[in-house]
């Protein structure tokens, strides 16, 4: 069989007892811990190394220097981020730890990687001004874990890999504009825990209460965009919205939340 086409790979799980539709990652992690899927998602993220990253870097080899020169356009992101292409070396997988060896400096040369810690949850706790965010910043705690041992009542000390790691999607889900269902799912794919919705519904309102003046800051910014269908960066950048549409409540109603959503995040993204 071919395990590519998702026809046939549905098909093969189907017979084998599982009662699945789809065969995309959100609908794999519902069975996260089984061999099988564990196998599997191996199978998928080699399959998009091969596709995405080894396969096409050839086609870019200057042949005289035999060294790739990606394009860099400076404002290529909605954001105001940078982005690259042809190949698009901003985004080579971190988890590939080999796949990386093969970018090397010319000798005499180093190569120096260098990256704010957690630079957007720095800048959302000065947008908010948030105590405790600052607060741990200022004093080089680590805010994940302060998180996780709040929402889950054990002395940070004591906070496991697992439940820091919970708390850093809650603390970024949450800044991001994510929902209860979409931050349910986010938990599944990244920790693997099976939270019902009322557990992180729990979770969440833990969150709020921790960082009121983020909670605050979230819900002000986000109306005021939305009521005037534009939002600026600190630093003077604009970003502006089309009206939603009315044609139906249910297209009106999705719209006004993905502009909420941009309006949590652009203003933190962009600076």
């Amino acid at each position: 069989m071919n395990l590519s086409s998702p026809e046939q790979l549905k098909q093969a799980l189907r017979n084998k007892g599982y009662d699945i539709n789809k065969t995309d990652k959100k609908t794999r992690s519902k069975f996260a811990n089984d061999p099988i899927f564990r196998n599997l998602s191996d199978f998928k993220e080699a399959e998009t190394l091969l596709k995405m990253f080894i396969k096409p870097l050839p086609d870019f080899i200057n042949s005289e220097t035999q060294r790739v020169y990606p394009d860099f356009w400076q404002y290529g992101a909605k954001s105001g981020r940078f982005t690259c292409g042809k190949p698009n070396l901003q985004q080579q997988p971190s988890r590939f730890k080999d796949w990386r060896k093969i970018f090397t400096a010319e000798p005499g040369n180093k190569l120096v990687s260098a990256d704010y810690s957690q630079i957007e949850l720095r800048i959302i706790g000065q947008l908010a001004r948030d105590k405790k965010y600052i607060h741990a910043y200022n004093e080089g705690l680590d805010l994940h874990k302060n998180t996780a041992a709040v929402m889950f009542k054990v002395p940070v000390d004591q906070v496991t890999t697992q439940q820091r790691g919970i708390a850093k999607s809650i603390n970024f889900g949450l800044n991001y504009g994510m929902g209860r269902r979409s931050l349910t799912e986010k938990l599944k794919l990244e920790t693997g825990i099976d939270y019902t919705e009322d557990e992180v519904g729990r979770l969440i309102e833990d969150f709020k209460s921790l960082y009121s003046e983020v909670t605050n800051y979230l819900k002000k910014v986000s109306e005021k965009g939305f009521n005037r269908l534009e939002i600026k960066t600190e630093a003077g950048r604009l970003f502006k919205f089309d009206k939603p549409s009315t044609e139906t409540e249910e297209k009106y109603n999705a719209e006004k939340g993905n502009i909420e959503c941009e309006c949590k995040n652009l203003p933190v993204q962009g600076l």
